[in-house]
């Protein structure tokens, strides 16, 4: 029904949310501080940049972009299930067409 959908997609968009927040407070209480990261070289002494994703800046980015990803992933979920083909089909096959 119309509100079995509604009330998946609300569910579905308060679980992201949470898990949103949780992906937040991992970052902020991880990368809290201004510590010094060592740089990692090669065996033949170049310097490998780190990874942005082992920084505040980065882990907010990732954050972000969980939820958005979330949110529209949701949202296309609950658009193709709303307007199936198997309603379509059941609907024409009810009327003897």
């Amino acid at each position: 029904t119309s509100a079995a959908s509604t009330a998946g997609v609300l569910s579905s968009w308060g679980l992201v949310a949470i898990l949103a927040a949780c992906l937040s407070i991992y970052g902020k209480v991880t990368y809290q501080g201004d510590e010094v990261v060592l740089g990692k070289k090669t065996l033949t002494g170049r310097d490998l940049p780190t990874d942005a994703l082992y920084t505040a800046e980065g882990w907010e980015k990732f954050t972000s972009g969980f939820l958005v990803g979330g949110f529209s992933g949701v949202l296309f979920a609950y658009i193709t299930t709303a307007n199936s083909i198997f309603e379509t089909v059941s609907f024409f096959a009810k009327q003897n067409l």
